[in-house]
């Protein structure tokens, strides 16, 4: 759908896909923070269980996606140099 465009338009996709999900991503690290937060409330006051391993696993696959996101982002750039 896009490669009768040309490179120009894959390339600019490329980077809103790179950019939005870098947003995205950060907007679920906000998000996953405020409900590990939430959690330990809960667990404090005897509500639920509290289980830490498993609040901390979708944080660290937010900053995973992060990481491979700037990783392809600087790899981008570094190719626009040469």
């Amino acid at each position: 759908m896009i490669l009768p465009l040309g490179l120009r338009a894959l390339a600019f996709t490329e980077s809103i896909s790179l950019y939005g999900g870098l947003a995205v991503f950060g907007g679920f690290v906000l998000f996953d923070t405020q409900k590990i937060l939430h959690h330990a409330r809960l667990a404090q006051m005897g509500q639920i269980k509290a289980d830490p391993i498993k609040e901390s696993v979708a944080l660290e696959l937010d900053f995973i996606n992060i990481f491979i996101r700037m990783v392809q982002i600087l790899a981008m750039q570094n190719n626009k140099r040469k």
